[in-house]
């Protein structure tokens, strides 16, 4: 069953413009989390009198994943991650080690990504430098209010490069590589490139009825998801990342909802129910060490499906591998919002920008050098 007659939709487009935009529809599944999700969404980024004042997408770190380890057609790739995070944490060094943080002593390469003895533990500690640095929602560290607008730029990219650094490099260890991938429909709020102001976006706290919708599935391919619209990991990224060095305290499960979402381009997956065993089994055995229940539906332990693909309206495609391919060679996400069952928009916004833009846009607003001029 779905959510209404509205359908959600995406446009993925090309920055270079060397082909059409592409427009995927989703149809919203009946749920309590889904109804809780659109509302959301509107109500902080694309409806009437929203709180941020139609804040703008943030497009760097929205195709994750799309491409190859090193050599790509498309405009991000691991070397270029590596050069922007080793830039971002130069200036986090400069700006907070006179204030007593400790030295960051990490630089990022394509070789050490993808050595497996390095890799894990180095995401661990750089992840574990932005948790310290910028403390959780409800908890703001004191580190983050002594900084300075640019610093305080710099501390957010390591958590964006991360991200996109490891799934980058989940192409080299998934034998399904060219179904990786995810798209973020997250946005920038507050001061944004072009001397805009944007209110902070609002966090609408789940209740019981929204917990009752994760369920203990896989996603398919074209789900989304709820954003992590919070700080540090969940428990099941903390397991699986076999994370040494996040305090407990920055585990936690699912608390809020700002609109956001992520679309889930890895696949096929299946509805299944997860099967304790195998690894399933270790992560209940490493929850019940740590104090939880793997039957707490408070920590979200499966998935909660609030969108899905509506094949029926691409007849001419054969598997959804041709969709991820159309959608694989974009790099820029154009427009998002409703439209009804005629596909007659109802409410959306466009952001037409690139990500090159938005990332040169805001190093000019910090008075900074690109990192790859700086030799």
């Amino acid at each position: 069953m779905t959510l209404d007659n509205e359908r959600f939709f995406v446009e993925y487009s090309d920055s270079l413009n060397r082909w059409d935009p592409f427009v995927l529809y989703f149809n919203i599944t009946n749920s309590n989390i889904s109804k809780f999700w659109k509302s959301c969404l509107k109500n902080n980024y694309i409806g009437n009198d929203n709180n941020t004042n139609y804040a703008p997408l943030d497009k760097r770190y929205m195709q994750r994943g799309f491409v190859g380890p090193v050599d790509t057609e498309f405009s991000r790739n691991l070397q270029a991650e590596c050069i922007e995070m080793n830039h971002a944490i130069s200036i986090i060094n400069e700006g907070m080690v006179p204030l007593g943080y400790p030295f960051i002593d990490l630089n990022f390469s394509y070789e050490k990504i993808i050595n497996d003895e390095i890799y894990r533990n180095m995401m661990n500690e750089i992840h574990h430098h932005f948790e310290v640095l910028i403390g959780q929602v409800w908890d703001i560290s004191e580190w983050y209010t002594k900084a300075d607008e640019k610093t305080r730029w710099g501390i957010h990219q390591i958590n964006n490069h991360c991200h996109a650094i490891e799934s980058i490099a989940e192409h080299r260890l998934n034998s399904v590589a060219e179904t990786l991938g995810v798209t973020g429909i997250n946005f920038n709020a507050m001061n944004d490139w072009n001397g805009g102001y944007h209110p902070e976006k609002k966090y609408y706290e789940l209740k019981d009825i929204h917990y009752l919708d994760f369920k203990k599935n896989n996603v398919k391919w074209g789900d989304i998801i709820p954003y992590y619209s919070q700080l540090g990991k969940s428990p099941r990224e903390a397991f699986e990342d076999d994370d040494q060095h996040i305090d407990k305290k920055n585990i936690s499960a699912y608390r809020y909802m700002t609109g956001e979402c992520n679309i889930c381009f890895f696949g096929p997956g299946n509805n299944d129910p997860f099967r304790l065993e195998g690894k399933e089994l270790e992560f209940k055995t490493w929850l019940e060490t740590n104090g939880w229940s793997y039957d707490d539906p408070e920590l979200c332990i499966g998935n909660a499906i609030i969108g899905e693909v509506d094949f029926s309206l691409y007849p001419n495609i054969s598997s959804y591998l041709d969709l991820d391919r159309l959608i694989k060679r974009c790099d820029n996400v154009t427009e998002v919002g409703f439209v009804d069952e005629n596909l007659n928009k109802v409410i959306s916004q466009r952001y037409d920008y690139s990500w090159q833009e938005q990332y040169e846009g805001e190093l000019k607003k910090h008075n900074l050098d690109s990192p790859y001029n700086i030799s």
